[in-house]
């Protein structure tokens, strides 16, 4: 009975062991995965801060509708290719950007176009993403 419960003994801090070591090798590819993904988010706000400035500059000498709208779709697109990742990892800055981002999208695509809000709302968006930019990095 001694021996059998020596020898259980033995194999259970064996087998801690074993998962020790597994939990040791996991946990790189974890910060690894982190790193990866908070590079792919910085790598997609700056593509969206970049179209933002484009369209800053746009609106500061025309504002064709069709343009407009062009902008607003180009902005969903590359704000939707990253924005699950940046909803589930700072769901915090996610809701403060969408509360600006959407009602600029929004915007574009009225009939009646209201300029002086489209650019309240890019600047907001844009202060918006740098201050989360800021932090990424």
């Amino acid at each position: 009975m001694y021996k059998y419960a020596l020898s259980l003994i033995a194999a259970v801090c064996l087998l801690s062991g074993c998962h020790a070591q597994e939990d040791k090798q996991a946990a790189p590819k974890a910060a690894e995965t982190s790193a990866t993904d908070r590079a792919a988010i910085v790598e997609g706000v700056q593509s969206v801060l970049t179209e933002l400035q484009s369209f800053t500059k746009y609106l500061q000498t025309a504002a064709d509708q069709e343009k407009i709208k062009s902008f607003g779709k180009t902005l969903a697109e590359k704000w939707d290719s990253f924005e699950d990742e940046v909803e589930e990892q700072y769901p915090e800055q996610y809701k403060q950007i969408e509360d600006h981002l959407y009602p600029l999208i929004g915007e574009t695509g009225k009939t009646e176009l209201d300029i002086d809000k489209i650019k309240g709302l890019l600047q907001q968006v844009q202060q918006d993403l740098n201050t989360f930019l800021t932090e990424l990095q």
